[in-house]
């Protein structure tokens, strides 16, 4: 390795390495915690599969980013296949959330608090006939625009 201090200001250097061992498909920064941000990823399991359903299995990562501490793990949870994350852009009742969807069309709502994510809620959007519902993107609606009606 050469010294790096004469570097040009066009390059990118990379400070950080970590094998999320699944597709990473979603990294989101903490607007409330920004040394804080998640990332989510999926891997399809074949050895699961029922038929033509795939099982998609999926973590959150949970990282903190510092000059002290460099990049840290924190938590890892467990879950179906992570296809997007997003956090709340405004607290709610002082909790700092975050919301991810799945390959198993559910909604899942986490509270932050103390360096740890914990769901606090769950919702499918699945009836009981439907095999293969995939929610692909989230986003939080924070009533900054509204419709006007007459």
């Amino acid at each position: 390795m050469g010294d790096h201090t004469n570097t040009s200001p066009n390059e990118i250097k990379t400070l950080f390495k970590f094998n999320t061992e699944f597709s990473a498909d979603s990294v989101e920064w903490c607007p409330h915690v920004p040394s804080f941000f998640v990332c989510g990823n999926y891997h399809l399991d074949d050895s699961q599969s029922q038929g033509s359903v795939q099982k998609r299995l999926g973590r959150i990562l949970l990282f903190s980013i510092s000059c002290d501490e460099g990049l840290k793990l924190h938590q890892k949870v467990n879950t179906a296949g992570i296809l997007d994350l997003k956090w709340c852009p405004s607290t709610v009742n002082e909790m700092c959330l975050l919301g991810a969807v799945n390959s198993e069309g559910i909604l899942e709502i986490y509270k932050f608090d103390q360096e740890k994510l914990s769901c606090i809620a769950s919702y499918s959007v699945k009836n009981s006939n439907e095999k293969d519902i995939l929610l692909l993107s989230l986003d939080w609606s924070t009533g900054k625009y509204s419709i006007i009606t007459n």
